[in-house]
């Protein structure tokens, strides 16, 4: 994720998402355009990404309140929703060009890419 699209108070340049959540700085209170932007998303394609996300925990067997009450679980929904579309979003460099910000693109020290930082 590109250090532009870090939350306020961030101390770093290049943050991964996995530093924020250790350090609380990614809450649930974060509004839905605040987080496409942090996954560096065009605008365009947030509702698109942000449908997959509820459909993911609602057909995959997650339940919303064991997500909000257990990092293990969250853990273990992301990770399974990162494995289900990754490839969609961060895998390819046509699939980036496509679904990510521009300036995110162009700083590849920041650039998140699936699989290769599939633990970020």
């Amino acid at each position: 994720m590109s250090s532009a699209s870090s939350p306020a108070g961030s101390s770093s340049d290049a943050e991964t998402m996995k530093e924020l959540l250790d350090r609380g700085e990614v809450k649930a209170s974060w509004r839905d355009k605040q987080f496409v932007h942090f996954l560096d998303l065009k605008e365009e394609y947030g509702r698109e990404f942000l449908g997959l996300v509820k459909d993911h925990v609602e057909h995959s067997g997650w339940e919303w309140t064991e997500i909000l009450n257990s990092s293990d679980e969250r853990d273990n929904c992301a990770k399974s929703f990162v494995e289900e579309y990754g490839l969609k979003y961060w895998g390819t460099p046509a699939n980036r060009k496509k679904y990510l910000q521009e300036e995110s693109l162009a700083d590849e020290k920041t650039l998140c890419t699936y699989p290769a930082q599939s633990e970020e």
